[in-house]
């Protein structure tokens, strides 16, 4: 695609998106276009050495199409923390963005990081249910980097909150009553940015928060290294489904570019 087209697609792209992916319409084009949209920014980002243009438009642009979404009501509120207690998956790029903010944090907020990974580093994601422990970035049941949170965090949401208090604490194999708009949208946000990861070279894995955000704070200008090419989250444990395993992941991948 020549720089006239391209242009002329990122125009079309940005008012596609302009208040997020619609999750309530089984339409795929804001899928496409958003993994567009944020190919183009990591690979700005390998330019200027920085992930925070990426994630800040991922969030900003999943915000907008929870603000949108048409649900009953949730319960979910501040203080609820019962889904902080589980595995908790975050791409490479989330991972440093939120390795900066709690560096700035101080020592204390790293050890804690610490703690939890050593108690948590050994479950994989079919057996830590199994095992709750709180996200070191609890502060008092309530999320100390809210506004910067994982993008799989902003998609937790439940009509029942008694149920949540029971299956996350694993004291009943209930199932949580996920709202289908929340599902939809973290099915459609997680494949537009595997697909961007992919396009730009980079690892589209989901890893476990806890170890790659150890791994993220004791790597030597991560951020850097990982834009440049490194895999610095080598060996660090992910979903056990690949994303890419689906065909349809791979028709969207297709579309896409």
């Amino acid at each position: 695609m020549n720089k006239g087209k391209l242009r002329r697609q990122k125009k079309v792209d940005q008012a596609i998106l302009l208040k997020g992916i619609n999750f309530q319409k089984n339409n795929p084009e804001p899928i496409e276009a958003m993994a567009r949209q944020l190919f183009s920014l990591l690979e700005t980002a390998k330019k200027n050495g920085s992930v925070d243009e990426p994630i800040k438009f991922l969030q900003s642009k999943i915000n907008m199409s929870l603000e949108n979404v048409e649900t009953k009501q949730l319960a979910c509120k501040k203080g609820c923390s019962h889904c902080c207690y589980i595995w908790v998956s975050a791409t490479a790029p989330e991972i440093l963005y939120v390795s900066k903010i709690v560096k700035r944090m101080g020592p204390k907020t790293i050890e804690k990081i610490r703690e939890a990974h050593t108690l948590t580093k050994d479950f994989d994601f079919e057996t830590r249910h199994k095992y709750p422990n709180p996200c070191p970035l609890l502060e008092n049941d309530v999320c100390s980097i809210y506004n910067s949170r994982p993008s799989a965090c902003r998609y937790a949401a439940s009509g029942n909150a008694e149920i949540c208090s029971r299956a996350y604490h694993n004291l009943s194999e209930e199932s949580i009553p996920i709202p289908t708009t929340h599902i939809r949208g973290s099915k459609a946000y997680s494949l537009a940015l595997a697909i961007a990861l992919k396009k730009a070279g980079f690892s589209y894995h989901a890893y476990e928060f806890n170890s790659a955000l150890v791994r993220a704070i004791d790597t030597n200008n991560a951020q850097q290294a990982w834009l440049s090419g490194e895999d610095i989250f080598s060996g660090i444990m992910t979903e056990s489904i690949d994303i890419f395993s689906d065909k349809t992941a791979q028709n969207f991948y297709q579309k896409a570019f």
